[in-house]
């Protein structure tokens, strides 16, 4: 999960990818740069997974010495059942850059190094941006079955939305625009099976005003029921909101799922945003917003239950602070989070009704809390060696309480921000201390 969610609804979520990585708690809207590409669209991944030194490296530029970014924005943890020692098992994405923005696909299992999943299919041949924003697996058996999601550039001015499911293989899933748009991004997705999956995002159009581009979004909902396609749902939008997007999905069951977003209203202030989908059908949830705030902005949610859900995010404006909300008794209530400035909260996995574990940032330090069912403590997490002494953990993933795997990025805090490299960074808990994992870079 990328900082995006902290954008003001309506802006192209990867206006500035590869400034999105600053240690800021908020993405910053830029251009991409535009670099030639020629993606060959593969029908189907390599199986299994594959040996980091010799596998055919994601994506479809030669890594550039000067300018390489490798990052990971999300994981999907499960358990495991194949017959091996190893107990749970973990998929990651993001993406990676030089000369063009490439999928990055990696799998593990306990007690084992992080791989490559193999080629990952580009959604087009035009294409030579490629984000996935978020994955998210059902139950493994021998490998797991995952719906991965994002944004692709199918032309040089407006992202689309795409989807790709992956079991031994990756293939992409037919998902459209929605008619109207001229843009499209998918931000968030959640498997409650192996044939159920709802992902979440914002949609919408853009205008030119004089020399000013406008953009007006709208908050998108699909189902994947086990398909070569997704299937719009009509979202419900928050009274007099003029723009809204959805930024986090958790599906505790194939009928129930939450969902939580932003809005601007009226005034052009952010706010909260959520809605519950039940039965089919959709009922809008009163969430809160962080008093004396400019601005709040849900990141990520967890439900372990149908009847409790843990969502965190960051408030900015002045400063900026990480928070979290639970919703239990069909409302959304305040859960108190450690009172730190210049920290945010993108990450949430709830294991059980008693524990979740949130992931985020603290200036230029990778930021890990926990939840015990009545408060939220700051966990120590190791830090990453220098240059890259700059850690940032955009997403965490929970199979019990003491089997947890965090993934972000690292970076240089010496280098200058627009001179900055990634590298993908995953740290693992074993119920007792947080370890760094040694990752693969393209």
């Amino acid at each position: 999960m990328f900082l995006t969610r902290s954008v003001p609804a309506g802006l192209p979520v990867l206006a500035a990818a590869l400034l999105l990585c600053a240690p800021a708690t908020t993405a910053i809207a830029g251009p991409v740069p535009a670099s030639p590409g020629t993606a060959t669209p593969a029908a189907t991944a390599t199986a299994g997974l594959a040996d980091p030194a010799t596998a055919p490296r994601p994506g479809f530029a030669t890594p550039s010495a000067g300018f390489h970014d490798d990052l990971f924005g999300s994981d999907s943890c499960d358990a495991l059942n194949n017959g091996s020692p190893s107990t749970f098992t973990c998929e990651a994405t993001g993406w990676w850059f030089s000369g063009a923005i490439a999928p990055l696909v990696v799998s593990w299992n306990q007690g084992d190094i992080w791989g490559w999943r193999g080629v990952v299919p580009e959604p087009s041949r035009n294409n030579q941006v490629t984000v996935p924003n978020e994955v998210s697996c059902g139950s493994a058996g021998l490998a797991p079955t995952c719906l991965i999601v994002g944004l692709h550039y199918d032309n040089v001015r407006y992202e689309t939305q795409f989807a790709e499911l992956c079991y031994l293989s990756c293939g992409i899933v037919n998902s459209t625009s929605p008619p109207g748009s001229t843009w499209s991004s998918l931000q968030d997705v959640s498997c409650a099976s192996t044939t159920f999956c709802m992902s979440v995002g914002l949609a919408g159009t853009s205008r030119k005003i004089g020399r000013r581009i406008v953009y007006a979004s709208h908050a998108t909902a699909y189902t994947w029921t086990g398909g070569s396609a997704l299937t719009r749902l009509t979202v419900p939008a928050p009274a007099h909101s003029r723009a809204s997007e959805l930024a986090g999905v958790s599906c505790p069951t194939t009928t129930q799922c939450m969902t939580v977003g932003n809005y601007t209203n009226a005034s052009g202030k952010s706010l909260t945003y959520s809605a519950l989908w039940s039965g089919g059908s959709w009922t809008l949830q009163s969430a809160l917003n962080s008093r004396g705030q400019a601005s709040t902005d849900f990141q990520d949610i967890s439900c372990p239950t149908t009847t409790q859900c843990m969502a965190v995010g960051d408030s900015t404006g002045p400063g900026s602070h990480g928070f979290a909300e639970e919703w239990t008794g069909g409302t959304w209530q305040a859960s108190a989070t450690p009172a730190e400035n210049g920290a945010a909260l993108t990450g949430v996995s709830c294991p059980t009704s008693a524990v979740c574990v949130a992931s985020g940032v603290h200036g230029n330090a990778g930021l890990i809390e926990a939840w015990n069912g009545t408060s939220w403590s700051v966990q120590p997490s190791p830090g990453t060696k220098a240059p890259w002494s700059g850690d940032v953990l955009l997403h965490v993933s929970c199979v019990t309480p003491a089997e947890c795997a965090a993934v972000g990025y690292r970076f240089s805090p010496a280098v200058r921000r627009a001179k900055r490299t990634y590298r993908t960074l995953a740290e693992v808990w074993d119920g007792t201390t947080w370890q760094v994992n040694a990752t693969p870079n393209p």
